[in-house]
């Protein structure tokens, strides 16, 4: 029977869009080891030299994820101390990941990272346990 109110049609987009994710998810979450991880710690903001291809892949899919939940690197006093803030919802107050903070830039962005891993790992179903350690 054909829909005659348009109000009885539901947006599938939101569905297709959380299994890109989770499929996309898994295919980034096979890239991650400890060398990788290593690789981000020793030059977290592509400062000191290219990045390797396989990380840039990582970091673009972590990169394009929405911008709704997606942590960012706050400073509490700039070149001093960091947090890692959650973004919510426009005119909102940010979240924060925890009280920890960090005594530089580049470990605040380093520790960024592991967190959306972390993240996508629990997102996509991935055990926690496999793959790269901290």
């Amino acid at each position: 029977m054909p829909y005659t109110d348009p109000s009885q049609l539901r947006d599938h987009n939101e569905d297709w869009l959380d299994y890109y994710y989770r499929r996309r998810g898994r295919d980034i979450l096979a890239l991650v080891d400890d060398e990788l991880i290593a690789e981000h710690e020793r030059n977290p903001e592509q400062f000191e030299g290219m990045h390797s291809k396989r990380l840039q892949e990582v970091l673009n899919h972590l990169r394009a994820l929405p911008v709704i939940g997606k942590t960012f690197a706050y400073a509490v006093e700039p070149y001093r101390k960091y947090r890692l803030g959650i973004v919510t919802a426009r005119g909102t107050e940010c979240d924060w990941v925890s009280d920890e903070t960090y005594p530089d830039e580049k470990s605040a962005v380093h520790a960024i990272f592991l967190y959306r891993l972390d993240e996508l790992r629990r997102k996509v179903g991935a055990d926690t346990t496999e793959g790269a350690t901290r």
